[in-house]
């Protein structure tokens, strides 16, 4: 098929809004439909098939918000790269060539109370709860502006959050001073499901959306700094409420020490079992570690087949998906797919192994197991992630 020189990134991101989007997770959702949005109003005119790198200079030359600036070019390069290899509108893909942002190591600022109660004086009611929320219970702001009344359990004294990693239920005690909030926030909230609200001028409240609540506390923020005063962030109050509640608590970090993150990029449930395979690793989990490659394995394999829209021919006769075992015989026997030497071979060498760890009650890994399968495993998952145009 020919490539159409002309086409303009806005037409891009039209089609991915309207067939690729809709299949990915709510939040993700979010967070694309956001990125693109700044993207279109840098890039939506111009030919796709034009970009250069020192196109994207003047995109990339901030001095804050480089990690944002990163996650809208992966966000991009997502896009792009679907664009080349699914629909065949392009023949290259110019994000890999821009140099990311180096980030540094986020180190957290140090505010005193007196500077908590200055920003409170002068913060708006739902900054002023969603600061208060935070400092009490050690959550962060995407978790404290999504919450719901329905989250909270006043007769067992207890709030329910998610872990964005795990999913797994979070539960905070209830204290009088986290109460005595709560009511502070009912009172404002009105008959909305959320916890946290904006009001207009007419009285009715609505939930703020991610972009909103940021811009309004930026807002405080400048005015705080303007006062002369040094500016903190919602990341240094938690810091701050963890360091009160229970020591310093680090968020888990990818290593790459088994899978690199970077093989399954654009679907954030993955990249999810593959950080905590990696970090069962590093905190020698193994049978852990290996459950959860074999759950990376099953995943991707589904992924190939729901690509090709062949997902019932790997179902069993109760409609559910096969196990690991099946679903690897099934792949090696399909000709319509031609998985590398190397890449059977890890695939065939790890069956054993997850089945272990996953189904006897007697094994346990060891590192020499997983060091063993290792290389395979991530030539395999290449090999599939490809195969699911998701590399």
């Amino acid at each position: 098929m020919a490539v159409n020189q002309t086409r303009t990134v806005n037409e891009i991101f039209e089609r991915y809004e309207k067939e690729v989007l809709p299949n990915l997770g709510h939040r993700t959702q979010r967070g694309y439909r956001g990125a693109i949005k700044n993207l279109r109003s840098e890039f939506g005119p111009k030919i796709a098939s034009s970009l250069v790198a020192a196109d994207f200079q003047e995109f990339m030359s901030v001095a804050t918000g480089k990690a944002h600036r990163n996650k809208m070019l992966t966000v991009f390069s997502t896009v792009l790269s679907t664009a080349v290899k699914q629909w065949h509108w392009l023949d290259h893909n110019v994000c890999p060539s821009v140099p990311r942002l180096h980030e540094g190591k986020g180190q957290v600022r140090h505010f005193s109370d007196v500077d908590f109660e200055g920003v409170l004086s002068i913060a708006a009611p739902s900054i002023q709860h969603v600061m208060k929320l935070c400092l009490l219970t050690g959550r962060g702001q995407a978790d404290l502006v999504t919450l719901k009344w329905t989250q909270v359990h006043e007769k067992e004294k207890e709030i329910l959050f998610r872990d964005s990693i795990t999913h797994k239920k979070v539960v905070v005690k209830i204290t009088p001073v986290i109460s005595a909030v709560l009511e502070e926030c009912r009172k404002r909230s009105g008959k909305s499901a959320y916890v946290v609200n904006t009001a207009s001028r007419s009285g009715v409240v609505t939930r703020y959306t991610d972009d909103g609540f940021r811009a309004l506390w930026q807002r405080t923020m400048r005015e705080w700094q303007a006062a002369g005063h040094n500016r903190f962030t919602f990341h240094d109050i938690r810091a701050k409420a963890l360091e009160r509640l229970s020591g310093t608590l680090a968020e888990p970090k990818d290593s790459g020490s088994v899978i690199p993150l970077g093989l399954v990029t654009g679907r954030g449930y993955l990249e999810k079992v593959v950080l905590q395979l990696n970090v069962s690793y590093d905190a020698q989990l193994y049978d852990c570690c290996a459950v959860m490659c074999r759950r990376l394995l099953e995943t991707l394999i589904i992924e190939v087949y729901e690509y090709c829209q062949r997902a019932d021919e790997i179902k069993g006769t109760d409609g559910h998906f096969l196990m690991l075992n099946k679903l690897s015989t099934f792949l090696e026997s399909d000709k319509a797919f031609n998985l590398g030497r190397n890449g059977l071979k890890g695939l065939r060498d790890f069956k054993t192994l997850g089945d272990l760890s996953a189904h006897n009650r007697r094994f346990n890994a060891h590192k020499e197991d997983i060091d063993r399968v290792r290389d395979g495993l991530r030539v395999a998952v290449e090999e599939l992630a490809h195969l699911a145009k998701l590399a």
